[in-house]
């Protein structure tokens, strides 16, 4: 599969948004890639890898160029307020893999919410943005320590922002909320295995 790029608006910015592939919602039907997608979710093999694989073979054959200083973080899961450490998720494990590729930081740490949330697929497009407002919050210290040497006050230089699968994308204009208050000038990139049509 190859990347496929679109556009996400947001405060009348342009967010270069690369995905793989298109999913289809369980209320729709079920096909076999929308299938594998909900097993890499669940962080079943073979898809886990599966997937992993397709997307370093996607950013080989259609190379995302990220400037020195950036890094790689992720959306959290609905029963996430932050990541485990000991416990790797699906896309935490994706992450890592594009970090070592692109030769950038992977710092899930960056981003926590401040509660757990609703689970997306039984909420309308109102709901879902009102679940999430004021949700994520930046953990500075995330990327203090990732600076070289520590810095208080550091920045990246871009962000590649990873989530699984995009439907209405509630959950990723939240998060560019977020990031755009703590670094207002820092460019952002989306990368998500699939997005519905």
């Amino acid at each position: 599969m190859r990347l496929q790029e679109t556009s996400i608006f947001f405060q009348k910015n342009r967010y270069r948004h690369y995905y793989l592939c298109h999913y289809l919602p369980l209320c729709s039907g079920i096909d076999t890639v929308s299938r594998s997608l909900l097993k890499f979710k669940h962080g079943a093999q073979p898809d886990l890898d599966s997937w992993i694989d397709r997307t370093l073979r996607g950013f080989r054959e259609t190379p995302v160029i990220l400037p020195p200083g950036s890094i790689v973080i992720r959306a959290l899961r609905h029963k996430e307020t932050r990541p485990i450490p000991d416990s790797p998720s699906s896309l935490d494990r994706l992450g890592q893999a594009l970090s070592h590729q692109l030769d950038a930081p992977y710092l899930p740490h960056l981003l926590y919410k401040t509660r757990s949330t609703a689970v997306n697929q039984s909420l309308t497009r109102q709901q879902r943005t009102a679940e999430l407002q004021n949700v994520y919050q930046i953990n500075p210290a995330a990327i203090n320590a990732a600076a070289t040497p520590p810095a208080p006050n550091a920045a990246p230089t871009s962000i590649l922002l990873l989530d699984d699968i995009l439907t209405t994308g509630a959950t990723i204009l939240s998060i560019l909320q977020t990031l755009h208050n703590a670094f207002p000038t820092c460019p952002v990139t989306i990368f998500t295995l699939a997005k519905t049509h």
